[in-house]
């Protein structure tokens, strides 16, 4: 019985180490962007682009075709308070999205 706790112990341990690890991590390559040259540096440096968004299809096709398959990756439900222009077209922003190219 006390072995059993120590295992269990053990790996809550773990699954808290191996969770904040990737937290971490993802924290550390989101970055925001406002203007495309940002963006497409940002997927360039494989990277989450935290970006302004027309959430318009035809333009997310015109990023995948420009940036070699970078696509939306979330759009977060709790939105940001006054949207920009989208990074990449610049008619007006519906939401903030997250884009980044999948490996």
């Amino acid at each position: 019985i006390h072995v059993k706790k120590e295992v269990e112990a053990l790996l809550d341990t773990i699954q808290g180490s191996l969770f904040t690890k990737a937290k971490k991590l993802l924290q550390e390559n989101i970055v925001e962007v406002r203007a495309w040259e940002e963006f497409e540096k940002a997927i360039k440096d494989k990277k989450i682009a935290k970006a302004p968004f027309c959430n318009i299809i035809s333009c997310e096709d015109n990023i995948k075709a420009k940036l070699e398959g970078a696509k939306s990756l979330n759009i977060p439900f709790e939105q940001e308070g006054n949207l920009k222009n989208c990074v990449h077209c610049g008619k007006k922003a519906r939401v903030v999205a997250y884009f980044a190219k999948s490996y």
